[in-house]
């Protein structure tokens, strides 16, 4: 059964996390720019696809007629993971795939987690809490210095799900990375970055912007 995929999402980093599985894994998919700026995920219409008023949403529609809306982001990862041509996640029976997602939820929690709690004390006009947070997200880029050691992807052999969790969180802040301290993790950003999906799904909502 065909299924059409259209994701709903602006230029943030949850939205283009999901653009980029959605490519790496060979999805094809519609992008449909959702103007924050003007309340567009405020609109009655938004809100039937997610109540809570946020992006991205992942809208599937089959050839039978029938819908499925996913609108939370690491739902939507690990959803695409597993549907694409091109797996994201490691076989669930290998321990590979443990790996992989115990490195996926460091980059959700310790870094992803710590990084949005400093742009809400910024908009709150915190700045000195706001810098802790942030120096902890910048902190903790160190410990994927040490999962890159013996391999050239942050869970061994194969790019991942955590490879582009990871990728998306550090390129806003690219600039404050001590790049000569950190040499694996330069040469790892450098390579993932140069991907033609990941740079696609980066992309996808510059259009509407």
């Amino acid at each position: 059964m065909a299924i059409a995929y259209e994701l709903l999402g602006a230029p943030t980093g949850n939205c283009q996390r999901v653009a980029v599985a959605l490519e790496e894994a060979e999805i094809p998919y519609k992008a449909t720019f959702v103007d924050l700026w003007s309340g567009r995920h405020r609109t009655r219409e938004h809100l039937r696809l997610n109540p809570a008023g946020k992006v991205p949403v992942l809208i599937e529609r089959d050839d039978a007629g029938n819908t499925r809306v996913i609108s939370q982001s690491n739902a939507i990862l690990l959803h695409v993971a597993r549907k694409g041509a091109v797996p994201l996640l490691p076989n669930p029976n290998e321990h590979s795939h443990a790996i992989a997602l115990e490195r996926f939820m460091y980059f959700v929690t310790d870094v992803i987690g710590p990084n949005y709690a400093g742009h809400v004390l910024n908009a709150w006009q915190q700045p000195r809490q706001a810098s802790l947070f942030q120096q902890m997200s910048l902190e903790a880029f160190e410990l994927a210095e040490f999962y890159l050691a013996d391999s050239p992807y942050l869970a061994g052999e194969h790019y991942s799900l955590a490879d582009i969790c990871a990728a998306t969180v550090i390129a806003p802040s690219a600039g404050e990375v001590d790049w000569e301290r950190l040499g694996n993790l330069k040469t790892w950003f450098d390579r993932v970055t140069a991907r033609p999906g990941f740079v696609r799904g980066m992309q996808a909502f510059r259009r509407g912007a």
